[in-house]
């Protein structure tokens, strides 16, 4: 046969199933014409429920379409929210300060002697709960009405000028001032980070692409399920970037840091003293240059309107009794409240733990602890680059990468375990700490999809209340923690490791919690919660659930 005659007899072919498809998919259309049009709505499709979160509630004003300039001033304003002047060389001060203080290792605290280590731990404490004072008094608030700017305004205010004032702290005398300042830069970078975690759903969902999205799937164009997974993937890359960009950044200063260290010398106290306030002024300026531009850029978005025959001071607690009322159907948010509350508690105390071994064992040098947080910031950067790529590649559910992070972050409590029965391992080496910062690499997935999980489980429109009632768990479980720590490291005769004792097994019962949730069937109950406060705070019936037609999509057909 002729190349020519292959060829014609090819296109006869082609001819007679592309002529199949145009009849299937005609009687298909014949057969749609033909049928009353069904409806489906947010009780039965994910994708539904997303968009009537967004709707059902009223809110204060008209909705604002997220500029560039706004979306990229959000993520530079993470360089605060890393906590590298306060969390990084606030704390490392505040521990060097009191090393000189007490050279025994012992001080008097509550009536008794501790070890250092303890005492840091109940401070870490206190501190977290009064974190948890000011979620509880502001988060129930936080949703109604266009005030929400002025809280992050006001704490990142707090964080700047609490990191600038640890660089005026020389000596040993020094270290009930530097306890305060690190008290209190933490309350408001934990504070801070809580509101600021609870604007990025929002900004996602007035992206264009995501307002086009959501009109299409009302005009009956698009499918529902479609939209959602548009909703995750935008929602999991946002938060993503301000990871990646933040990090990126701080390891330009880290290296930046590491040089002057080196430059002014790690060989005498006075050099090491010196060295931490130049460094921690210069964070502070850096966080001040990179919070203007989200003061600048950002759109005062509208909130809740408050319900009828209700004032702002009763619209908190109104809203408390509100969830409280319908918190059986929010089932899935409850469970992951529960594996957020331990993992949170267990990570945040492990971390405490291997910075205090960490800080004894490099003699709190600033030319090695700004190499090794360095590392942990590039690690932490390049590990969240390469989540989000795993992720957007292959259009992975945010649950199935926190469950890989969640893993990730269980080795090193099983090294830390090991390090109470053998001195070989288990962060009693240098080496050992240069290498868990590496291992950081595996932190980008805990780190960003801890967060994004919450957005995937609770009611849009009550983020705010929320993030800061998630934070306050996470707080709570975060003193909870320290204080069982320092109780257990007592008892072993200043052992570090011995938290260990307790972290691991917690964990596992905290993974556990996590591997019972579902998220598609979170964004349901959302949906029914909120049509039920419609109904019971502003008397309005939910009416996405008659006026969105399934979407009438001809099969593919494949021969």
């Amino acid at each position: 046969m002729s190349v020519n005659a292959a060829q014609t007899g090819g296109d006869a072919e082609k001819n007679i199933q592309e002529q199949e498809v145009d009849v299937e998919k005609n009687n298909y259309d014949a057969n749609v014409a033909d049928e009353e049009p069904e409806y489906i709505n947010a009780h039965q499709s994910v994708g539904l429920a997303v968009i009537e979160q967004q709707t059902i509630i009223p809110t204060t004003g008209a909705r604002k379409v997220t500029t560039k300039k706004e979306y990229w001033a959000y993520v530079l304003w993470f360089v605060l929210g890393q906590g590298v002047g306060v969390g990084n060389y606030g704390s490392a001060v505040q521990q060097a300060l009191l090393n000189q203080a007490f050279p025994s290792g012992f001080v008097e605290w509550g009536g008794r002697y501790l070890p250092l280590n303890s005492m840091i731990l109940d401070l870490t404490g206190i501190l977290f709960a009064v974190q948890v004072v000011c979620l509880v008094l502001i988060g129930p608030y936080a949703d109604y009405g266009n005030w929400r700017p002025y809280i992050l305004q006001f704490f990142t205010f707090i964080l700047c000028a609490t990191t600038l004032g640890f660089a005026g702290l020389k000596n040993g005398s020094d270290w009930q001032v530097a306890n305060f300042l690190y008290i209190l830069g933490s309350v408001a970078l934990n504070v801070a980070n809580s509101f600021y975690f609870a604007i990025f759903p929002g900004l996602v969902r007035d992206l264009p692409k995501m307002i086009e999205s959501e009109q299409a799937v009302l005009n009956g164009t698009r499918r529902p399920e479609e939209h959602a997974r548009l909703d995750m993937l935008e929602r999991s890359k946002l938060y993503n970037i301000t990871n990646i960009v933040s990090s990126a950044i701080c390891l330009v200063l880290l290296g930046m840091a590491t040089g002057v260290a080196y430059k002014i010398g790690t060989a005498t106290q006075e050099q090491l003293d010196l060295g931490y306030r130049v460094l921690v002024g210069t964070f502070g300026a850096v966080n001040v240059i990179c919070c203007i531009p989200w003061f600048v850029y950002e759109q005062y978005r509208p909130g809740q309107q408050l319900p009828k025959n209700t004032n702002f001071l009763s619209a908190g607690p109104k809203q408390l009794w509100q969830a409280a009322k319908y918190a059986k159907g929010l089932k899935q948010s409850i469970i992951y409240l529960v594996a957020f509350f331990i993992l949170q508690d267990v990570l945040g105390t492990a971390g405490t733990v291997v910075g205090i071994l960490q800080n004894k064992t490099i003699n709190f040098s600033t030319m090695g602890f700004s190499g090794l947080t360095l590392i942990l910031y590039l690690g932490g950067g390049g590990g969240t680059i390469i989540a989000n790529w795993i992720q957007q590649r292959w259009k992975i559910s945010v649950k199935t990468m926190l469950i890989i992070g969640v893993v990730f972050q269980l080795l090193p409590l099983v090294w830390g375990m090991i390090g109470n029965w053998t001195t070989k391992v288990g962060f009693h080496h240098t080496w050992e700490f240069w290498a868990n910062s590496c291992y950081n690499v595996t932190g980008g997935f805990w780190g960003s999809y801890s967060i994004i999980m919450i957005t995937e489980v609770v009611p849009a429109p009550k983020m705010y209340l929320f993030m800061a009632l998630f934070n306050c768990v996470g707080k709570t479980s975060a003193f909870i923690g320290p204080f069982i720590g320092s109780a257990i490291i007592a008892r072993a005769g200043g052992n570090t490791n011995a938290a260990y004792y307790f972290l691991l097994p917690f964990a596992l019962v905290g993974f556990g919690a996590l591997l019972m949730i579902n998220t598609d069937q979170a964004k349901i109950d959302n949906a029914l919660f909120l049509e039920a406060e419609s109904q019971d705070l502003y008397e309005h019936t939910a009416q996405m659930e008659k006026d969105i037609p399934v979407v009438q999509v001809a099969p593919m057909i494949v021969h």
